[in-house]
């Protein structure tokens, strides 16, 4: 196997990890997320420098003892751990104001460090080699006898690992879920790169069946695995020093649109030459031009389809004011109470617009004071980039019309 990819991704997942750690410690120091990944970035570079330096001895030197060798081989087994686990746990769990998203989830904060400080013990003085976990290597410092036990807690700390890589995905998830403004913003940077990386393992995996003879098939995982921890690390820093934070609705809906027009048209050009080759039983270039008359004809309808459903999957109804006035008026029946016309009214048009925050002021007494919000649970919470509109009934201001743009520099 050609290690070009091992010794080109370690060192750049080692100097992204330091150096998006550096940034937001500098400009967050009391975010946790920044320190987790200088932590992250120096076990990966310890990781990096005792392989390469087992590697010397093995192939350059032919050293077979020595502290040195001994110490790189011994940090081999473990130190890995903490670039492995790390980002998959902790950075997930915090992300990304560097805190659990509630108190009752400390009881996942204490599974993964039992989980990361077992695995860390049991793989730094198992005697035996580990060639499952991939450390074929003998253990200089390995303690005699102690297999059974040491097996033990290596099993069980694995499981309570992969619980917490579960339990952190859900946590982001159930987070995004209740996020508003600028944090919910944040996670689509985080959910948008996952995304990303998700369909790329798909595909690797998909391949890989197809292909499981294929040297180059070990290459692909290796690059989609990788480069899909640096695309990640990349946008946690994007999304935590939020520099404006650019445009990740727009981001999106471009990636989906594009993305699933490309895999549509190789999809009817490949079923068109198929179907025509088997109808006609034979092979003919003929069969190629039709099929690409067929996907240059179907382009531009296929491509307002899929910008027509990716604009209201991501933007709602912001196009069509009809639509909208429609579903509020579903809303606001004639059995709808009087106390709930107002919270049903804010609640229709966050949803149909798809924004993270809307409220109405009522006037009273010479001051407007809050008479509905979505969501309920940051009703009190204005964003800091709403928007007033006046609320206008029989040519007398009445209260006010509060909304939150999807992005600060999107305007109504």
């Amino acid at each position: 196997m050609n290690p070009f990819t091992h010794l080109f991704f370690l060192p750049l997942l080692t100097t992204i990890y330091g150096l998006t750690g550096a940034l937001i410690a500098r400009e967050q120091p009391d975010n946790a997320v920044g320190w987790l990944l200088l932590v992250v970035g120096l076990g990966s570079a310890l990781t990096l420098v005792s392989g390469a330096y087992a590697e010397f001895n093995r192939f350059v030197a032919q050293s077979e003892s020595g502290f040195m060798l001994d110490l790189s081989l011994w940090l081999d087994k473990w130190i890995w751990i903490l670039p492995s686990v790390l980002p998959l746990t902790g950075v997930l769990l915090l992300f990304p104001d560097g805190h659990l998203p509630s108190p009752r989830w400390r009881w996942l904060a204490w599974i993964t460090g039992i989980g990361i400080v077992g695995v860390i013990i049991a793989s730094a003085f198992y005697p035996e080699p580990l060639p499952d976990y991939g450390l074929p290597d003998r253990n200089p410092y390995g303690i005699p006898g102690s297999e059974n036990v040491l097996g033990f807690v290596l099993n069980s700390a694995s499981g309570l690992l992969v619980a917490s890589v579960l339990g952190s995905f859900g946590a982001v998830t159930l987070r995004f879920r209740a996020a508003s403004g600028v944090q919910r913003t944040q996670l689509k940077w985080l959910l948008y790169a996952a995304a990303l990386v998700l369909v790329a393992l798909i595909a690797t995996t998909v391949l890989w069946q197809v292909y499981p003879d294929r040297p180059i098939m070990i290459e692909l995982g290796i690059i989609v695995t990788s480069g899909g921890v640096t695309l990640i690390i990349v946008a946690i820093g994007i999304a935590i020093l939020r520099h404006q934070l650019w445009d990740v609705d727009t981001l999106i809906s471009r990636t989906l649109v594009y993305g699933l027009l490309t895999l549509i048209m190789i999809g009817m050009y490949v079923l068109t030459v198929s179907f025509l080759s088997v109808l006609f039983d034979g092979d003919n270039l003929l069969y190629s031009l039709i099929a690409t008359g067929l996907v240059a004809v179907s382009f531009q309808a296929l491509r307002d389809m899929l910008q027509g459903w990716t604009s209201r999957l991501l933007f709602g109804h912001r196009d069509n004011a009809y639509l909208v006035m429609q579903h509020l008026s579903a809303q606001l029946g004639p059995t709808t109470a009087v106390d709930n016309v107002l919270p049903a009214s804010v609640t229709v048009i966050a949803d149909a617009l798809r924004l993270p925050y809307a409220a109405v002021m009522l006037r009273f007494k010479g001051r407007d004071q809050l008479a509905a919000a979505f969501p309920v649970s940051d009703s009190k919470l204005r964003p800091s980039n709403s928007e007033t509109f006046p609320l206008v009934y029989q040519s007398e201001t009445i209260g006010q019309l509060v909304l939150a743009p999807r992005s600060r520099d999107e305007s109504f």
